[in-house]
């Protein structure tokens, strides 16, 4: 049986939900509907978009999901694009931990960008401890050093 064929099997077992059609068969760790053809494993995902294509996706070609999951085998849903189109769209969407809100805009933000510069141009001047600092700010030690070493608050300067 040619992938071709086998993919659109698979594709008549999908389910509606909403837009999407979810493949339940076998799936990776990460969600991706994954079936065994020829000895070969495929994931759906970029089966469904190649059929829409007309082609195979080349080397460094993924295949995008709009609709953000990873079970879902609507071409419509898909798109060719690169690991960094990949990332961006993650980050865009609010799927990824390092592209949510930073400093004051996070929602556990202690401090302001004006308080980390006090905090570091006074550790710098050796003006004040860094514990000091911490009852001063009323933060933790662990945190005031990650500002003055930079591992926090990166982007303040």
């Amino acid at each position: 049986m040619s992938a071709k064929d086998a993919f659109a099997w698979y594709l008549g077992l999908a389910k509606r939900e909403n837009e999407c059609l979810i493949s339940h068969v076998r799936a990776t760790a990460g969600g991706y509907a994954v079936a065994r053809i020829n000895g070969k494993h495929h994931y759906l995902h970029r089966l469904a978009l190649e059929s829409r294509l007309g082609r195979t996706l080349e080397d460094g070609e993924l295949a995008c999901h709009r609709c953000h999951r990873p079970n879902c085998i609507n071409a419509d849903h898909l798109y060719a694009g690169t690991y960094a189109d990949n990332m961006r769209d993650m980050v865009l969407a609010g799927r990824c931990r390092s592209g949510g809100p930073k400093g004051e805009q996070h929602y556990r933000a202690k401090l302001t960008a004006d308080q980390v510069r006090e905090i570091r141009d006074q550790y710098a001047a050796g003006e004040i401890s860094q514990s000091r600092l911490a009852e001063r700010f009323g933060v933790s030690l662990p945190t005031i050093s990650g500002i003055v070493t930079r591992r926090y608050w990166r982007s303040v300067a």
